[in-house]
């Protein structure tokens, strides 16, 4: 039985991977902000709401390794090199 990956010839598949993935990830840092936002605010201690505070705590941490990943694959997209290399820098 052969396994079925994401983009091995099925480019709608692929394309709606990512668009998921964009979109949790987009999510996650609403999250991120929208707890960093009404704690500033007030409206909840970080010790009232222990659970959320982890899970926020947690969410950033997986945010940030993600945002990491994804900057050092972006930077070695060959399209990107051949780009600095045609404008010499």
């Amino acid at each position: 039985m052969a396994h079925l990956h994401v983009g091995d010839g099925h480019p709608r598949l692929a394309a709606t991977g990512r668009g998921l993935t964009q979109a949790f990830w987009a999510i996650a840092a609403g999250v991120i902000v929208a707890y960093v936002f009404f704690l500033a605010l007030g409206a909840f201690g970080s010790g009232e709401v222990v659970a959320l505070t982890v899970a926020v705590i947690v969410l950033s941490v997986l945010w940030v390794v993600h945002a990491a990943l994804d900057a050092r694959r972006r930077a070695r997209d060959p399209r990107l090199i051949q780009a600095r290399e045609r404008r010499g820098f």
